[in-house]
Parts: C-alpha cells; sequence; structure tokens
C-alpha cells in the first residue's frame, strides 16, 4: 500500500513540475477598423499543430512549454498575421490583436482559408460568392463552374462535372450531411441560401477521410455559427425575397433562413394557368451544456411545385439532424444522428398517371479528433441506411417509350435498401517542417458482408519559402448512379442504389508559388483511373440495367491570382482528355470538355462601388445522340415524323455511332455592379447583373435529325440548352 502512495505522490510531483514548465498564451482578436472581436479565427503554433480557435468574443488560449514560437492567425476574412511570443515558465502572456479586413476582395471568389491550399482545394466565403454574377439567385454551382477543371454542360441544370466525372461523381453536402439534386427552378439554380452559410469548401481531389461516396468532386457548406452579435439579413430579386438571422441568448443561439418566390402570385394576378413556386428553410439550434457539451438540432427543406391545368409536380429535399458535441483542450468528440431524403413526384389529375422518384439517407456517426504537438489524429465510425424507391403508373394516354426508354412498360416499381458499416482514419504529421504529410483510410462494408478498402495518402513538401510542391494519391468509391445521361433536360435523373460500387483511383501532382502577400500562381496535374463505372443498357428489357465499363481522365490546371488590391483576379487554363469504355468501344463522353480559358475580375471603386466579371471560353461540346433517338422516336413536335423504321435507329444508336465532332467553341462573359448604401438603422446594397451579357449563341444540344435522315446536321437545327442574354437586379439589407 505504501508503494502505491509512493508512486501516484511521485505522478503527481513530476506532473507539477512538468506543468510548471508550460506558460499560457492568451489574448482578443479585434477588427482594426470597427474594434469589433474577430470569432473563429485560426491561430496555429508554426511548425507545430498545436493552436487554438477565438471564440465569440475573439479571445482564445494556447498552453505551450517555455520557448520562443511564432504565432500564426487565419481568418477567411482577414489577411494573415504572425506574431512571435515567447513563453516563460509559469507565466501568462497577453496578447491584443488587431486583425486588417479584406475589404478588397468583396465580390472576387478566389479567397482561401490558408494562402498555401491545394490547388484542388476551394475554400470561400458565401460574400464571395454572393457577389459574382448570377441568374437572378446567388448559387454555388454556378460559381463552382467558373473555377478550374469544373464544367457545367448544361446552362439549364445546377449538376457539375468534376475533372471528367459525370455529374453524379459530385457530392452535395449540408454540415457534413448528403443533401441531393439540391435545385431550384427545375435545375437552373441551387437550393441553398447562402445567406444563411458561414464557408463553403469544394474539393477536386485530394478528399478528407471524412467525407466519402463520390468519385469526382466535393461541395462541403458549412451553415452560419451564431455569435452574440446579431445578425439580420434581407433579399429581394426577381426570382426570390429572403430573410436570415442569428440570434445568441446566453449558452442557447440560433440560425433561422428563409426563401421563397413569388411567381406564382404573379402568375396567379396575370391569371396565368401554369403556377410555379419554390422555398427553402434553414434552421440550427444549439445548446452550450456546461463549458464543453453542445447539443444542436439542424434542419433543412426546400421544395419547388409546379402546378398547370390537369398536371402538378413537387421535388425537393428534407433534412433533419440531432448533434452532441464534446470540446476539450485538444481533443473533440461528436455522436450524430441524420436523415436526409430527395423527393420527387409528377402526376396528371385527369388521367390517373403518376411518376415518383424517393432516395432517403439515414446515418448513425461517431467522430473523433485530437490534436498532438506534431500530428492532427480524425477518426470515425458511420453505419448508412440507403433507400431509394423509383415507380410510375402510365395509361393509354402517355407512351412509356416517348417518356423513358423504348419498350418502357406502362406499369414500373422498384425499391431498393442498402446498409453500410463504415470505419475512416486520417492522421496528418508533422515531424520535419518543410514536409507534412497525411495518411487517411476508409474501410466500408456493403450489408455487412462485401468489405472494399480506400486508402489514400497526401505529401505537401516545402521546398522553399514561398514554394511548395503538393502530391496525393487516393482510392475512392460510389454506391448511387443516374438513370439517365444527365445532359439532356432539367430535371434531374434519378439515382439508383448499385449491387457493385464505382471505383477509381486518383492521383494529383501540383504546385504552388507565393509571390509576396498579392500574388499566388498554382498548377496541378492529375490522372483519374475510372476502375468501374456504368451506363444504362439501353437495349435491355428491363430498367434500370446498368452496364459496368472502364474508363480514365487525364489533365492539368493552371491557376494565377492577385489576391489583394483595388483589382484583384483570378486566371485559369484547364486541360481534360476523359475516355470510357463499355463493351470493347471506347469514346468520349458527351461532358468532356479538352479545354477551358477562365477569368474572374474583380474592382472596387472607393468603399462603396464593386463590380465584378466572369468569362469562359472553353471547347464546344461534343454532337450526341441521346437526343436523335429522342427526337427521331417522335416525342417533341415541329419535326416530320414519318419515317417508320425507328427500330433501327435505336440499333444504330446503341452499338455504332460515338460522334467526335465538336460544336464551335463556347463563349460567355457575365458581369455584375454592386453599389452599397448606408442608412440610419441598416445598410443595403442595389445590384445589376447579366449573365451572357455579349449575347453569344452557345448550342450544346442537337437533335440530329439530319444525320439520320440524309444530309449534315447543323447548329441551326441544334438545342440551345445554354442561357441568353439574362439581366437582373435586386437588392440586399443588412440590419
Amino acid at each position: 500500500m505504501k508503494s502505491v502512495i509512493l508512486i501516484l505522490t511521485l505522478f503527481f510531483c513530476i506532473r507539477t513540475l512538468l506543468s510548471a514548465e508550460n506558460g499560457v498564451i492568451s489574448g482578443k482578436l479585434y477588427n482594426e477598423q470597427t474594434n469589433k472581436p474577430v470569432a473563429y479565427a485560426n491561430l496555429i503554433v508554426k511548425d507545430s499543430y498545436l493552436g487554438a480557435s477565438s471564440d465569440e468574443s475573439g479571445t482564445f488560449t494556447i498552453q505551450l512549454p517555455a520557448g520562443k514560437y511564432i504565432l500564426q492567425i487565419y481568418h477567411v476574412v482577414y489577411y494573415p498575421k504572425e506574431i512571435p511570443v515567447t513563453v516563460t515558465p509559469g507565466q501568462k502572456v497577453c496578447l491584443s490583436i488587431a486583425l486588417e479586413e479584406k475589404t478588397e476582395q468583396l465580390g472576387v471568389i478566389t479567397v482561401q482559408a490558408e494562402r498555401n491550399a491545394a490547388p484542388s482545394h476551394f475554400a470561400l466565403k458565401p460574400y464571395s460568392v454572393i457577389n459574382a454574377p448570377a441568374v437572378g439567385e446567388p448559387d454555388v454551382v454556378r460559381v463552382a463552374a467558373m473555377l478550374p477543371g469544373i464544367m457545367q454542360n448544361n446552362d439549364y441544370r445546377a449538376e457539375l462535372n468534376i475533372r471528367g466525372g459525370h455529374a453524379d461523381q459530385t457530392q452535395f453536402l449540408l454540415d457534413g450531411i448528403e443533401v441531393f439534386h439540391p435545385q431550384h427552378l427545375q435545375g437552373m439554380f441551387g437550393a441553398f441560401n447562402l445567406w444563411a452559410m458561414e464557408n463553403i469548401d469544394i474539393y477536386t481531389a485530394r478528399f478528407p477521410a471524412e467525407y466519402a461516396g463520390r468519385l469526382s468532386g466535393i461541395i462541403a457548406l458549412e451553415s452560419k455559427r451564431p455569435t452574440k452579435e446579431a445578425y439580420t439579413k434581407a433579399n429581394l430579386s426577381l426570382l426570390s425575397m429572403g430573410l436570415a438571422l442569428t440570434r445568441q441568448w446566453g449558452n442557447t443561439s440560433l440560425l433561422f433562413a428563409a426563401r421563397r418566390t413569388y411567381l406564382d402570385l404573379i402568375a396567379r394576378m396575370l391569371n396565368s394557368k401554369i403556377s410555379y413556386n419554390f422555398y427553402d428553410l434553414n434552421f440550427k439550434l444549439q445548446q452550450k451544456l456546461g463549458q464543453r457539451w453542445w447539443i444542436s438540432a439542424l434542419g433543412f427543406i426546400n421544395k419547388d411545385n409546379q402546378e398547370a391545368a390537369q398536371s402538378t409536380s413537387d421535388w425537393g429535399n428534407r433534412m433533419a439532424a440531432l448533434k452532441i458535441e464534446h470540446k476539450g483542450t485538444r481533443s473533440r468528440h461528436a455522436l450524430q444522428v441524420s436523415y436526409s431524403t430527395f423527393f420527387s413526384q409528377a402526376g396528371d389529375t385527369k388521367n390517373s398517371s403518376n411518376i415518383r422518384n424517393d432516395l432517403s439517407l439515414s446515418v448513425f456517426s461517431y467522430n473523433y479528433q485530437n490534436y498532438f504537438p506534431k500530428s492532427i489524429l480524425k477518426a470515425g465510425l458511420d453505419y448508412k441506411n440507403y433507400e431509394a424507391v423509383f415507380d410510375w403508373l402510365l395509361n393509354e394516354a402517355y407512351n412509356p417509350d416517348n417518356i423513358f426508354y423504348p419498350g418502357a412498360p406502362a406499369v414500373f416499381y422498384d425499391s431498393r435498401r442498402v446498409g453500410f458499416a463504415e470505419a475512416w482514419f486520417e492522421q496528418s504529421f508533422l515531424f520535419w517542417p518543410r514536409l507534412p504529410f497525411t495518411v487517411k483510410f476508409r474501410y466500408i462494408s456493403q450489408q455487412l458482408n462485401k468489405g472494399y478498402f480506400a486508402p489514400g495518402l497526401q505529401l505537401d513538401w516545402k521546398v522553399a519559402n514561398r514554394f511548395t510542391v503538393l502530391f496525393g494519391t487516393e482510392r475512392a468509391y460510389q454506391f448511387v448512379a443516374a438513370g439517365a445521361q444527365g445532359l439532356e433536360f432539367s430535371t434531374p435523373s434519378p439515382l439508383f442504389l448499385l449491387d457493385k460500387p464505382l471505383s477509381a483511383d486518383l492521383l494529383t501532382l501540383g504546385g504552388l508559388y507565393l509571390f509576396g502577400l498579392d500574388f499566388r500562381l498554382k498548377a496541378e496535374g492529375f490522372y483519374k483511373r475510372f476502375n468501374s463505372i456504368v451506363r444504362l443498357n439501353e437495349n435491355s428489357l428491363t430498367y434500370p440495367d446498368f452496364m459496368y465499363g472502364s474508363g480514365s481522365a487525364y489533365g492539368a490546371e493552371l491557376v494565377f491570382e492577385k489576391l489583394r488590391g483595388r483589382i484583384t483576379f483570378q486566371l485559369s487554363y484547364a486541360y481534360s482528355d476523359t475516355r470510357v469504355k463499355f463493351n470493347s468501344a471506347t469514346y468520349k463522353p458527351a461532358w468532356d470538355i479538352p479545354h477551358a480559358f477562365k477569368g474572374l475580375v474583380g474592382f472596387r471603386f472607393g468603399r462603396t462601388w464593386l463590380f465584378n466579371a466572369a468569362f469562359t471560353y472553353r471547347s464546344g461540346n461534343l454532337y450526341q445522340n441521346a437526343l436523335a433517338m429522342f427526337y427521331a422516336a417522335g416525342s417533341y413536335g415541329g419535326h416530320d415524323y414519318s419515317r417508320t423504321d425507328y427500330g433501327q435507329i435505336v440499333r444504330y444508336f446503341i452499338y455504332e455511332n460515338h460522334p467526335t465532332a465538336r460544336f464551335s467553341p463556347y463563349t460567355r462573359l457575365d458581369i455584375a455592379l454592386r453599389k452599397k448604401y448606408k442608412a440610419k438603422y441598416f445598410d443595403w446594397m442595389l445590384y445589376l447583373q447579366v449573365q451572357n451579357i455579349t449575347v453569344a449563341d452557345n448550342p450544346l444540344r442537337i437533335d440530329y435529325q439530319e444525320r439520320y435522315f440524309g444530309g449534315t446536321p447543323s447548329e441551326e437545327e441544334g438545342m440551345d440548352m445554354s442561357i441568353p442574354i439574362l439581366p437582373s437586379v435586386g437588392a440586399e439589407f443588412e440590419f
């Protein structure tokens, strides 16, 4: 017993001595112009993984061994700053640090959380997306399409093709929860209310281990974190009106945001036979329990409704989650249960016909993080349950061949449910300050009997103070796929659960060079091998029947940026080559775009005028036969459908023809002009924006009638799936 007491006494004595060798750095961050506290800034001890974040009042505390350090401060809205600090054993160092706000960058989307961010990671603030030119409503999808390596091949669909991947290989996350088909107005713009968002992260490679489920890209949005300072924002555009607010009462905080169109109200006033409306809601309620425990309830709803004389259509999303978190000095535990569903239903009230497409995901997850002096550890366990239902009932008034595919039945029902147990791990090391690296893996068990292992490695070699080489390799899996090519129409294609997953191996090698504080040059090459991909088997008598194939995509991207000053810009060039292989036939898919030049330019005049421009010049889309069959079968009017050899046309489309000809290059220039005003009780901003101000004609699809019935296809016979010149005005109010 004496020996036990002696050991315990010795342990506490040693612990006391070691604690005495430590010191404390504490302080407060504030805006140098307004003196308001700066919340949620990242403070990092240089050449280590130790650090902290400032709280709502801008204060922070870091415990360190005695010595000399350099404290690095990062915040998306403020310029980075470094502070030398000397820590004395048993002493407390108090700092008061002023940060300079990036007022020049209100309209440019090249803002990064860290100046050495990889070329395949774009960290955006919502205000930079809001200020970019848009189709009436601010849209993260439209802005993402302005970035290198990301394409929007149909201007009427809020879907993205990233580095040679199909649109269904891009994942959307809200607060870490997957949201399917987040679109309004039949795909014209995304369903996320950006006034309710805090951060937006876009990954084209080097995916964090905690995110999984897609092969090509991730768009992760984080809803706004309420602070002690009340936030109220209202907006009015040609399409909708909205409100976003945050409040904090002691240990309770609330985020609420709502947006709704008024197009249906105008339609009623005009006695229109077609009525359309949409709305979306964001909700977050947080309660702090003691010093380290938090409980949060999250919610998101968006819905579109279209009504005609005898038909009605509804589609949208519902998402809810409950999270419990424990935040220690260096560790964090989080337990979360969530539910997310996409629903779509179209019906004809007169003929009793109906089409339904539902996809839901239930997740139970546990996440763990721990920060060590030279390492960061992240790990988690997930259980996911997918459920998909797709069915239709068509009476004799409709021909299923024209709506779905040749030979489609009048009555169809497909229901699938799949469960997954997943474990993931990610650890970053900083043993050598110039060579940090990260190892990661995810293990996926499908129905507890099929296992898939997805490893990954990332290296960042700081060759010189201003030059860094970045390398990444990883494997990705995907268990859902779209039931259509994804370019033909504006409504989303159904997502189906797969018995066998899609998989791809990714390899990236790039470099980052910093020219002082103002300029940055980034370059990255990539190779993506699609081990398993799918497409619909149009010749099958069952639906959905997927054909499995393979493919590859490779390319390079070059980006030059000016990050601060009255004039800021991002200029980029991207090259990509994508090929897929099915049934021994290798060809380029519809979304292959070999060359793309893009530019984003921002001007600030005084402190109240902002001008932003975005331009694109890229290769034209490939001629495609998906619509050729669709048109030749007679589903749309305006053409001669006297031919009867449609069966031959269908077989010709399936087996033989993969066009290599392209439309003329796609060109577009969008602009946005904003003027800020100050009133007695609020600030407000008036904006004017114009899409496609040069009135460029960009045909993206063609019916290809002449190809089948003789002659040469011409662009005059095509479908312009691109937007015409489209001006819009609006106003924002901040209280």
